[in-house]
């Protein structure tokens, strides 16, 4: 029985000390005693980049940067800006050619029938070269059907069944192109074997590669390329210069974060009268020594959050039972004074950073310092930016996919007649706009009035029908009825409105101060 209470005993004493160690770590400092290391941050990122941005990784770290909100909202505002200009792409062609009408045809139809894709679903894959620097896709084709099921030449015709795009995180690694004649031409690019599997990571292929990459010809390839050059035909990312503002700003908000969290937590702070932290001191088996240290373990439990309240008295230092207690407890966050920076001020500045290597400054909203005049501009830069992005898609499908479209169902057509796909408007005009356009073109006689024309302002304008090509001059007049409008009159005086002249007669237009000149 002896040996049985020593052995309580004994457990009563590890559990005592292990309580003792563990309080003792928890009351450990939790002030800040430690520094954010602003020159620390960078010297890490310079340490780093050569490795994120090696030519083996950095497709993976342009995928990192895209969970960040601002690189994501930079890259994302310009793919959409491309979808909505392809969405309202026209086919121009050469009006006076029967050869270039017809060929425009053949190609409309071509987009308009292509095989679970659409154009601007195209245009959506092909702005990603502005992440990965070129966005390859496979040229696809098949037999023709329907009313084009034959060229005018009476050939059966090939039209363009999809652009199948292909990842650059799926090229094989050691050699994903290979260069001929002396390093001037793209011979041809390689897939590795290993982006041949389905969801259950199984081949998806009827016979595994046995050289680990599947060969694709340059013929069959339509290269989309940002920042290209004949030297460097593969292009540039603007994540290459958005990655030290990106890294540094990823580093900057964990700092902000721990910050935070412990102006979050806080230090408690508890005041006791003098006396008894005296008589605790003096001695620490007394009452007021029992005391002061239950409040300690107290104290290091609440700040650990292994303890949700504290029970304290509510004497007061007068015996009114007002003014300051004799017991008080205070949470102190961390105050930041004596900084000599600001996180958040960094943070910003390198957010900035960002959306100006994709010109997209005026995107940020809270950011009107320079007043209209810059936002204008910034708008401006931001829409040249994006114009240069669909222009390139625009020359690859003109100087590429079209003409060899065209080679493979020997239709014979002159550089001049050969149809070209012209993307819309990133931001259509309004009916109000369109309508005040026409108006004013016809009211000075520059708008002829021929089906095309017609045609395109119905388009224009969203409306579905459109004016048999057939339809004579006087069939298209007796269709459109009396197109006279006041509007002109204006253009026969200089610096003279529609109704200014002295003891003109006026109509409803008159008041309209879009027509007055």
């Amino acid at each position: 029985m002896a040996e049985g209470d020593n052995s309580i005993e004994n457990s009563d004493t590890t559990t005592s000390t292990n309580n003792k160690a563990s309080t003792k770590e928890q009351r450990a400092s939790k002030s800040e005693t430690g520094t954010v290391g602003i020159e620390f941050i960078k010297n890490i990122v310079n340490l780093i980049k050569p490795y994120e941005l090696s030519p083996p990784q950095r497709l993976r770290t342009y995928q990192a940067m895209m969970l960040d909100d601002s690189v994501f909202d930079a890259f994302n505002t310009g793919t959409v800006y491309m979808e909505e200009a392809f969405a309202n792409y026209t086919v121009e062609f050469n009006n006076s050619s029967e050869n270039s009408k017809a060929a425009a045809k053949f190609v409309n139809w071509n987009f308009q029938n292509l095989k679970g894709q659409s154009i601007r679903s195209i245009a959506r894959s092909a702005g990603e070269f502005s992440r990965d620097g070129l966005a390859p896709m496979e040229k696809v084709f098949e037999r023709s059907y329907g009313e084009h099921k034959k060229t005018p030449y009476g050939v059966s015709a090939w039209k363009v069944k999809k652009l199948n795009y292909i990842h650059p995180l799926t090229l094989y690694t050691s050699e994903p192109f290979v260069i001929t004649d002396g390093g001037n031409a793209i011979k041809e690019m390689r897939q590795a074997s290993g982006a041949f599997k389905n969801s259950a990571s199984e081949s998806a292929t009827l016979s595994r590669p046995k050289k680990g990459y599947v060969s694709i010809p340059r013929n069959k390839l339509l290269l989309l390329t940002y920042g290209s050059t004949d030297s460097q035909p593969f292009g540039t990312s603007l994540f290459d210069a958005a990655y030290t503002a990106w890294r540094e700003k990823i580093l900057l908000q964990d700092l902000t974060a721990v910050g935070v969290a412990k102006d979050l937590g806080g230090t408690p702070v508890l005041r006791l009268p003098v006396n008894i932290l005296n008589d605790a001191a003096a001695d620490p088996t007394s009452s007021a020594g029992l005391m002061v240290a239950k409040l300690q373990e107290s104290m290091a439990n609440l700040h650990a959050g292994d303890q949700a309240s504290m029970i304290m008295p509510s004497d007061t230092f007068n015996d009114t039972g007002m003014g300051a207690k004799e017991f008080d407890l205070e949470l102190i966050g961390i105050s930041g004074s004596g900084k000599n920076f600001d996180l958040e001020a960094l943070v910003e500045q390198r957010r900035k950073f960002i959306y100006s290597v994709f010109g997209a400054a005026n995107l940020i909203s809270n950011d009107s310092s320079g007043g209209y005049n810059q936002l204008e501009g910034q708008t401006n830069l931001h829409s040249k930016f994006i114009r240069r992005n669909i222009s390139v898609v625009e020359e690859a499908i003109n100087s590429d996919l079209l003409p060899q479209l065209f080679r493979l169902n020997e239709w014979d057509i002159s550089l001049e007649d050969m149809p070209k796909i012209k993307a819309g408007e990133m931001s259509p005009a309004s009916l109000d706009e369109v309508g005040k356009a026409v108006q004013r073109t016809k009211s000075v006689g520059m708008l002829p009035i021929t089906v095309e024309t017609v045609n395109e302002v119905l388009a224009k304008m969203g409306f579905s029908y459109r004016v048999p090509e057939a339809t004579t001059k006087e069939e298209l007049t007796e269709l459109l009825g009396d197109m006279e409008s006041k509007a002109s009159e204006g253009m026969k005086t200089a610096f003279e409105g529609t109704s200014k002249g002295k003891g003109s007669t006026s109509n409803s237009s008159d008041n309209n101060n879009d027509n007055a000149s």
